[in-house]
């Protein structure tokens, strides 16, 4: 795997804000729940911050990133990722976390050699990872290292501010604080705003499905249109070690509503699911010689890609989070795997 080269003193400011950050202790008066935003000075970039340890279990700073990174912080605190293993899989930010050292990669050891510096004890070593839907939790490159020492500088001023005004942040639903820099003579300073939070959603690129003549055909080999299959998609438990950075594959599935069984299945990579689902689907068909009836499915995305399908061959479509059919099949394999 390619790791990310990133200069020494880089580095060394991003382990001195995370200590100093770590000796704050923010956590004995922050919870997760309390929000803020920073514009990374660079670029305009937006991560949307949360401080986790008041539990006394995970102490860390997570900056989920952009619009997409905001989303997933919503949906985590709303509890619908609750005991559902696809949670790992829908984070996108920085995450700096201060860990017992067996939980580090010899990478960072090498960087903390590196650097000169020496930690000890429990949950005293800093580690550093940026997390993206469908990729394994990775190493920064030198941009995400600036942006999140930038971070964990401005949380440790609203922090104090919090800790001096317990009421500082805004706390709702539509509104956020952020830390917006300002340049003045060459000289970087800070200013707080307010935001609204927009949930905006990350858009979906549908393939089309056009070939008339598949759908024809399995219209007249069909036996009949009858009973009702589900359709999804999830992550594999599984990485895979392949170009620069370890993926997830997506797994495709359709399942027969009756026995659970499942009836088609097909590993696919992040970019091309979509089209799996849509000649999965068709291949279980035709396979079977059967049209279904009415097909479940959880997920809006797996209802766009359906459509072009699903119209022709007048079978109804169920948008639902209401059954165990997806849920039974994607926990199996997390057991067998995990």
């Amino acid at each position: 795997m390619d790791i990310p080269k990133v200069l020494s003193d880089e580095w060394r400011k991003l382990y001195d804000a995370a200590m100093e950050f770590k000796t704050l202790k923010p956590w004995n008066w922050m919870s997760s729940a309390d929000l803020f935003a920073v514009k990374n000075p660079e670029d305009g970039e937006v991560a949307y911050c949360s401080i986790m340890g008041e539990l006394g279990q995970v102490y860390a700073l997570a900056a989920y990133i952009g619009s997409e990174g905001l989303d997933s912080y919503l949906a985590i605190q709303s509890g619908m990722y609750e005991g559902n293993p696809e949670a790992m899989h829908v984070q996108k930010c920085l995450m700096a976390s201060f860990e017992n050292r067996e939980y580090l990669d010899k990478q960072d050891l090498k960087v903390i050699k590196d650097i000169g510096y020496k930690f000890r004890g429990k949950n005293e070593w800093p580690a550093f990872r940026t997390f993206e839907p469908g990729y394994f939790p990775w190493f920064l490159n030198s941009y995400q290292v600036r942006f999140l020492t930038v971070i964990l500088h401005q949380a440790m001023e609203v922090a104090l501010e919090c800790k001096d005004n317990p009421h500082f942040l805004m706390n709702n639903e539509t509104e956020c604080l952020i830390r917006v820099p300002e340049e003045n003579n060459g000289n970087l300073t800070w200013k707080n705003e307010i935001i609204e939070l927009k949930v905006e959603g990350k858009p979906v690129m549908v393939p089309i499905y056009d070939n008339e003549i598949k759908l024809k055909r399995l219209k007249k080999q069909a036996k009949s249109k009858q009973g009702l299959w589900a359709v999804d998609w999830f992550y594999s438990p599984q990485p895979v070690a392949e170009g620069d950075r370890p993926y997830y594959p997506a797994v495709v599935v359709v399942i027969e509503g009756q026995t659970g069984q499942v009836i088609g299945f097909d590993i696919s990579t992040k970019d091309e699911y979509l089209e799996k689902i849509q000649d999965k689907f068709i291949e279980t068909m035709e396979n079977l010689k059967i049209i279904p009836k009415t097909i479940y499915v959880e997920k809006q995305d797996v209802l766009l890609a359906l459509e072009d399908i699903t119209k022709p061959l007048n079978i109804e479509v169920i948008l639902t989070d209401d059954t165990d059919l997806f849920n039974d099949v994607k926990y199996g394999m997390y057991e067998f795997f995990l």
